[in-house]
């Protein structure tokens, strides 16, 4: 099946969260953001949730985690320590002070 038959093929599937966003990659449009990308992953992986929109409970798959009709909704923020973030804010806090530095 080449390009422009497959399109033809998913644009009579199911409307659910990613069939926009697949259709939009494979006929070249503008660069889908991560969250967008899973999503049309999920919705091409799934064969446009047939059965409604459902969890696929692949949980080996990388992108489990973030399939958004995953059972408790999809991971929405990662986990970081407070080390973590004292460490970011000193970064941000550094690159605020050299750009003011330059002006």
């Amino acid at each position: 099946m080449n390009r422009a038959q497959k399109v033809d093929h998913i644009k009579g599937w199911e409307l659910r969260k990613g069939k926009g966003e697949l259709l939009r990659h494979l006929e070249g449009g503008k660069q889908l953001t991560r969250a967008d990308a899973i999503a049309a992953k999920c919705y091409d992986c799934m064969g446009g949730y047939p059965e409604g929109a459902e969890d696929c409970r692949c949980e080996d798959c990388p992108l489990y985690d973030f399939m958004p009709y995953r059972v408790g909704g999809p991971r929405k923020t990662r986990q970081i320590s407070d080390a973590q973030k004292a460490k970011l804010r000193a970064g941000a806090a550094q690159r605020i002070a050299s750009q003011n530095k330059t002006l």
